[in-house]
């Protein structure tokens, strides 16, 4: 008896090892089905103040890939390395962080936050740009001129 439930309790091990590896062999060959698919389309979504936009669509699209967005659909989804095409959107002065990623449609989603100004510095010698509310610097815009409040003599 004693042996009879040691067989039994060596089967049952080896079968939910076997099901374990067919689970994660299924799961492997259909991720690498999935990143050899191309990408349907790229959708730019930008967070910040609706009325005051410092950076547009196009802009990022142009961050994205220099030849537009064209180019970027149709690709294999694993030509695509998201970490260096984040770090190149987020260079950008008015970015505050950005997210790239590919949901179940194999489209692009591209989320941005935008980084408002507070205020306008006027240095003496000058020159001026705006702040953010984290204190870092922002270049002129030349879509826009907020009304902010306005500090000199920096």
């Amino acid at each position: 008896m004693n042996r009879l439930q040691r067989i039994r309790k060596g089967l049952i091990l080896a079968g939910w090892i076997i099901l374990g590896a067919g689970i994660l062999t299924l799961i492997i060959a259909a991720m690498q089905t999935k990143s050899t698919k191309p990408c349907r389309n790229v959708i730019i979504t930008i967070k910040g103040d609706k009325d005051e936009q410092f950076i547009s669509k196009a802009d990022v699209a142009l961050l994205l890939d220099k030849k537009g967005l064209d180019q970027l659909r149709g690709r294999s989804i694993r030509e695509f390395n998201l970490r260096a095409m984040e770090e190149k959107v987020e260079n950008n002065p008015w970015v505050r962080n950005a997210e790239l990623f590919f949901d179940n449609n194999r489209n692009l989603c591209v989320n941005v936050d935008v980084s408002e100004p507070v205020a306008r510095v006027f240095t003496m010698k000058g020159t001026s740009f705006y702040i953010d509310s984290s204190l870092n610097r922002l270049p002129l815009s030349e879509r826009l001129s907020p009304r902010l409040p306005v500090f000199t003599g920096f």
